[in-house]
């Protein structure tokens, strides 16, 4: 019951697997601008920085942190699914021990910036069981409607992953979970830092209720307006 809510909530594109047959999404970028100069497919997803891990980088428990820049993960153009597999699989293998993940969703889309929910969720299953046994906390930074409902429904199909996903709607909150002292902080974009100052002057934005601004509403002063 509960994946046809979200199948029929969600829009068109996010429930579609149509990507999962073809193993791209097809929009005139081919994998030679992706492996120029002979590049391996690894390197070029590196260089894209939407994945990044450092054993440096520390939460205040002491775990190494995974940081996932969503807005950077191309994912309107053509990429080999089975490549950024193989890049996520090595990249966790980088890491030992238990583990956080920071998700940064800041600005990010999910027609422009994910494959599909089916694939993100796949990829998640094929991860080896330490893997997913070693992730303690996924920290999803400035979530949208869209990645909140499409999450939901891990509370039935991956109810291990859902316990631990953990909800942060400021840049401050995160603070409380990873060492201040981390050089992490300076590795987050800054338009993640400037989306939050922007958050800061909508407080509502967190319930979805979206500012109009006084001169186009056609409202009284005196009468506070807003959008849902």
């Amino acid at each position: 019951m509960l994946a046809s809510w979200l199948s029929s909530w969600l829009p068109e594109w996010v429930t579609d697997e149509g990507n999962e047959s073809t193993g791209s999404h097809h929009t005139g970028i081919g994998h030679t601008e992706l492996q120029q100069d002979g590049r391996l497919q690894s390197e070029a997803f590196q260089e894209l920085g939407f994945l990044k891990a450092d054993k440096s980088w520390r939460d205040v428990a002491g775990r190494q942190v995974l940081l996932v820049s969503a807005r950077k993960f191309p994912a309107s153009k053509v990429l080999d699914l089975e490549d950024l597999y193989k890049y996520i699989h090595v990249t966790v293998s980088s890491i030992d021990g238990p583990y956080a993940v920071v998700w940064l969703h800041t600005c990010a889309t999910y027609y422009d910036n994910c494959p599909s929910i089916s694939w993100l969720w796949s990829t998640y299953a094929r991860l080896p069981e330490r893997f997913k046994t070693n992730l303690e906390v996924l920290h999803i930074v400035h979530c949208d409607a869209t990645l909140w409902a499409a999450t939901l429904g891990l509370s039935t199909t991956i109810p291990d992953l859902w316990h631990k996903i953990s909800w942060i709607s400021r840049i401050e909150f995160l603070e409380d979970h990873l060492d201040k002292r981390s050089r992490i902080w300076a590795a987050m974009p800054e338009y993640v830092f400037k989306h939050d100052s922007e958050l800061e002057d909508e407080p509502l934005t967190d319930y979805g209720i979206m500012a109009v601004p006084r001169e186009a509403s056609g409202l009284e002063a005196s009468v506070p307006d807003a959008r849902f």
